[in-house]
């Protein structure tokens, strides 16, 4: 079995080689223009929608979302096999499942999985706006959007959404 050091260190190789592919992805993703596709995942798509189809695919994200990750950290502890306490006294976190589990982002503002609250009807009009006073973003993929309004990132109305892009100056991505 590893030793701690050797566990964490192989555990922050890894963390790092994620970001690595995830930024190489992002910068083959701007080169290529990949999101420029229209009707792909951006306005044109959203705007088809029905105001039933758009909380269903809300939903569908989020469950979606929420499996994978779980998912992501229950391979984590298997791949890991440390066991033991999950916390330690000062309440941070003892092995890579529960970092992995404290790490991932949480759609708790549009409430629980197979109920349908006004919540996701809020986040459904907010993106829809957003399109609508914001044309200039119109080929912003919906899927970005609806991660900007995670619980981490806590951007909720239209004009926190715009906000958001225009101070990372998002435009020539999209």
């Amino acid at each position: 079995m590893m030793g701690r050091k050797s566990l964490l260190f192989s555990f922050a190789i890894g963390v790092l080689s994620g970001a690595l592919i995830s930024l190489t992805l992002l910068h083959a993703l701007h080169a290529s223009n990949f999101a420029k596709r229209d009707g792909w995942e951006t306005s044109t798509e959203w705007n088809s929608f029905s105001a039933q189809e758009r909380i269903a695919y809300l939903e569908g994200y989020v469950g979606g979302y929420n499996f994978g990750s779980l998912d992501a950290c229950g391979n984590a502890d298997r791949l890991f096999e440390i066991k033991g306490k999950a916390y330690m006294k000062d309440g941070t976190p003892n092995n890579p499942v529960m970092l992995c589990m404290d790490s991932r982002d949480t759609f708790k503002k549009m409430g629980k999985q197979g109920k349908l609250p006004a919540n996701y009807s809020s986040f459904s009009e907010a993106i829809t706006d957003f399109y609508k006073k914001y044309p200039k973003y119109k080929n912003a993929p919906f899927p970005f959007l609806i991660r900007l309004m995670s619980d981490k990132n806590n951007f909720s109305t239209p004009e926190q959404l715009f906000q958001k892009l225009e101070r990372n100056d998002m435009q020539a991505t999209f």
